[in-house]
């Protein structure tokens, strides 16, 4: 069975914490940082932190992504479902509707795509995480 992992942004220290559901058991977050809260609960109910779950999937390099990553095309075919190509960047999210990890490009809000080809979607094969939504807000800036 799979871990379920997840990571924290704190917002008032500009901080990303990993292994956050690691808390519950050890009391800091496994890494370099210890968290101030005691448990897992703790930073769930926190408004503070932006709670991000790994979505079960890794890069072409080995990378988890996790809900909030920014994600590049750079491999693959030419042209991917809906005018995806190389280059095309998305931001990672949980669809409710879908209940599912989705990607939505950055330049066009109306451009969705799943992780998987079964679903007409791009596997994360080829993908590389280039950054995410809180450390690298300069990756959102429209060109």
């Amino acid at each position: 069975m799979k871990k379920i992992k997840f990571r924290a942004w704190d917002k008032e220290i500009d901080n990303m914490f990993y292994n956050a559901q690691d808390t519950y058991d050890y009391g800091i977050f496994v890494g370099n940082e210890e968290c101030p809260e005691e448990s897992f609960k703790s930073v769930i109910q926190n408004d503070n932190y932006v709670l991000m779950q790994h979505i079960g999937l890794n890069d072409r390099q080995g990378q988890q992504i996790y809900e909030g990553d920014v994600v590049e095309i750079v491999d693959g075919p030419t042209l991917h479902p809906d005018n995806c190509y190389i280059g095309t960047k998305f931001k990672v999210f949980y669809n409710q509707e879908s209940c599912s990890f989705m990607m939505q490009d950055i330049y066009d809000e109306d451009n969705t795509q799943y992780f998987d080809l079964d679903l007409d979607g791009i596997p994360p094969k080829y993908l590389e995480v280039i950054g995410n939504i809180y450390e690298n807000k300069e990756l959102l800036e429209v060109e």
